[in-house]
This record gives structure tokens, sequence and C-alpha cells, in this order.
């Protein structure tokens, strides 16, 4: 539940965020980052352009018995499930990309081409566009090393993320709408700038001095005082 409401939390920021507001998002994970970015994207569709998915599993349960082979009659008592198999059947309209490395010595290579398989009954071509990519000797943690692999995802984003509509907001995350301000801090001090939905810009608030204005809310302070 924790990861689950980190992601959420995450995604919820992205979208409030006036630099990320209105970008396109891509939701990639790796091992049990797959599972979370299936479950993020299973309950938020529309905000999300894209899926990349990276030697994952089918759950939890159906992984251990690789794991540790000595647990395989007791895997109904692992109390994290994060069963993609279910979730991912819940996908319908987010292009996904498989990035598959046959030699994975963690993660049996059939999981993710089961989770593949599950996604690919819901893909029309249009919309939804489910690819595959294999690397021969690529294990569970050296995948992105293997030659094509950067090549197989700058394609699919050309082909997928860049073609895709600009994101238009969906009014989902209302509490968290854009603001006129945020946070920021210079490692010792917390002081608030004006976002570009402001008078002034971003990009001139990126200018000032963390100092300058720290100084002037303490000056403010003891005035108020």
């Amino acid at each position: 539940a924790g990861i689950k409401t980190d992601a959420l939390t995450a995604l919820e920021f992205i979208r409030s965020h006036p630099l990320t507001a209105n970008t396109k998002l891509v939701a990639y994970g790796q091992s049990l980052g797959g599972a979370v970015a299936l479950d993020i994207v299973a309950a938020n569709e529309p905000e999300f352009a894209g899926i990349i998915l990276e030697n994952t599993f089918l759950s939890i349960r159906k992984l251990i018995p690789s794991v540790l082979p000595i647990l395989k009659w007791v895997t109904f008592l692992a109390s994290e499930k994060w069963d993609s198999e279910k979730v991912v059947r819940q996908i319908n309209s987010v292009p996904t990309l498989f990035l598959s490395g046959l030699q994975d010595d963690l993660v049996p290579p059939p999981h993710m081409r089961k989770l593949y398989e599950l996604l690919s009954r819901n893909q029309d071509g249009k919309r939804m566009k489910v690819t595959w990519e294999e690397f021969a000797t690529g294990k569970h943690n050296d995948t992105f090393a293997q030659p094509g692999y950067f090549e197989a995802i700058a394609k699919w984003w050309k082909d997928t993320v860049d073609a895709a509509d600009p994101y238009v907001p969906t009014g989902r995350l209302v509490a968290l709408e854009p603001r006129d301000s945020i946070e920021k801090s210079d490692g010792e001090n917390i002081y608030r700038v004006e976002s570009a939905s402001a008078d002034k810009s971003y990009a001139n608030s990126e200018r000032e001095s963390p100092v300058a204005a720290a100084t002037s809310v303490s000056e403010s302070s003891k005035k108020s005082d």
C-alpha cells in the first residue's frame, strides 16, 4: 500500500505542478517497478500516453517458486501480491512497450510474454498498440546495456508518444490544480516563487536569490512582531 500511495502522490504532484501539468506522461517500470507502473496506469489511464515495462513478473506469488523454490508450497502466505496478471487486463487504451531480457536470471521471461499476450488482446492498432522487444543476452539487471535497447525505446517513443494527441486535462485530479506559486529550497531555506501562471514568469523567479527571499520573509516577520 505504501508504494501505491507514493506512486499516486507523485502523479498528483506532476499533474499539479505548473511545469508538468500538461505534459504527456509515460510510466516506466523494471521488475517490481513494472508492477507499480501497471497499477498506477490501470487506475488512471487518461493521465498516461504510454507504459514501458522491463523484466517484470505476473505476480509475487507466481515469482516465488523460481526465486525461492523451497517456498513454492506456501506462496499463499505472501502478503505482497502485486498481481500484474490481473491488473494488466484492466488497461484498455494506453500503448505499451515490453522490453524483455531473454536471459533474465530472476524473473522467468515467460512472465513478460504472458503479460504481453494478455495486454495484446485489447490493442486496436490505433489508440492502443502493444510492442514487444526482446534482447537475447539480456539479464534481469543489464538488459538496458544490450545493443539496440535505447534505439528501441527511441523508435517506440517517436511512433507512439510523440505521435499522440496533446494531453488534455481530465479534471480527475481536481484536488490538486496547478498553483500560482510553488515552494523551492536551496538546501537550507524554503521559499516561495511564482509559477508561470502568475504575473511574473517562472524563469524570472528562478533567477531570484533564495537568500534574499528568505531574508525578506525574515524581515517581514520582524516587522509584524
